[in-house]
């Protein structure tokens, strides 16, 4: 089912078959002024908030996506809110298609759940790091020095061995916001910056 949302000042459809936003989405949005800068980018945009936003702010922003729906839908979403000259969109795996430091910021709203195979939106493995820990290896070669990466992430899935892969990369990190989902998990918003 397609909808629209108005999101802080921002009009966008939720396409059908697209990570429609939840806490954590709104989690990642509140904290995108972290990393404004020049040139940053959305990994997983689904269909785009936190590029909407980071392009409103002014930053030339990249929306990345490996599915090519959410792709789709994050450029018609820019489109609608008139910042298309602002962002562009691109359908890839995690920071893979990009040359080293590019981005002064990157944001990412991950698989982060630690479950095998269910959905390519929240299943992160047995540990719910598996993607999260392909993505801290390449980010530190995509940010440019004194860069900073947002980082969503659970409780259910073990935030403190997050936190050290991220200085065994060379990152300072810090958990920036938290927020209670349910009895049993809180979602962490990390701020990571490069060394």
């Amino acid at each position: 089912m397609e909808y629209e949302l108005e999101v802080e000042e921002l009009r966008v459809k939720v396409c059908e078959g697209v990570y429609p936003p939840s806490e954590d989405t709104y989690l990642l949005l509140d904290g995108v002024k972290v990393i404004e800068g020049h040139t940053v980018i959305e990994v997983g945009s689904g269909l785009g908030l936190a590029a909407l936003r980071l392009a409103q702010r002014g930053a030339f922003t990249v929306a990345s996506d490996i599915d090519l729906k959410s792709a789709r839908c994050t450029k018609l979403n820019a489109w609608k809110n008139g910042l298309r000259p602002l962002i562009d969109v691109v359908a890839g795996d995690l920071l893979t298609p990009f040359r080293n430091e590019s981005f002064e910021g990157v944001a990412f709203n991950p698989p982060y759940l630690p479950v095998e195979g269910e959905s390519p939106y929240w299943s992160g493995g047995t540990t719910g790091r598996k993607v999260i820990y392909r993505f801290i290896e390449d980010a530190r070669a995509k940010l440019k020095k004194g860069g900073c990466l947002l980082l969503v992430h659970s409780t259910l899935s073990g935030v403190g061995e997050v936190m050290d892969k991220l200085r065994a990369e060379g990152f300072d990190p810090r958990v920036i916001r938290a927020l209670r989902v349910g009895m049993f998990e809180e979602i962490v918003l990390i701020a990571a910056f490069k060394a």
